[in-house]
């Protein structure tokens, strides 16, 4: 099943340099990438910028699929990458791209997830205002992560993009 957020998310992170902002936020503060382009999708849609107490609920609703189901794939998936052992395995190759399938696959069904919690319909608007929602969205995930707003300007940059092409 493909939903509008999903789109936008494959089409945003294909991007240049959004991935990489995205994960270092993820492996570095331990960021949820999938809200993080919620929060993008949500503001260029013209669904407005997300507060802390709604994305506290979102993150309650996403957070045991993304530990339990997500981050299981994600840790078996990078054992396959960096482990010597692992890596000489005759067909560990196409394994990991297996178990890479099979990550994405769940991240969609958290993005579902997200999607289907949506309550505000899209309306247009201009990049402008989607860019400033989506800082102020952000910036209400970076506090709610306990983060410093600083920490957001690379992932806002980045993200940019996703307000021109979409």
């Amino acid at each position: 099943m493909t939903s509008g957020f999903w789109d936008f998310s494959l089409k945003t992170y294909a991007q240049p340099g959004v991935a990489d902002a995205l994960l270092t936020m993820q492996n570095t503060h331990g960021a949820d990438v999938n809200l993080l382009l919620y929060c993008a999708w949500h503001a260029a849609s013209g669904r407005g910028e997300l507060f802390p107490e709604r994305i506290a609920v979102l993150d309650s609703r996403v957070e045991a699929w993304r530990r339990v189901v997500i981050g299981a794939l994600r840790n078996v998936r990078e054992h396959i990458k960096s482990d010597a052992v692992f890596t000489q395995l005759p067909g560990s190759r196409q394994a990991r791209e297996k178990v890479l399938e099979a990550e994405l696959a769940c991240e969609q069904v958290a993005q579902q997830l997200l999607e289907s919690l949506t309550e505000n319909k899209p309306v247009a608007i201009s990049e402008e205002r989607a860019v400033e929602s989506f800082g102020a969205s952000l910036g209400a995930y970076c506090d709610y992560l306990g983060l410093a707003r600083d920490s957001r300007t690379p992932v806002l940059e980045a993200l940019r993009v996703a307000f021109r092409n979409n």
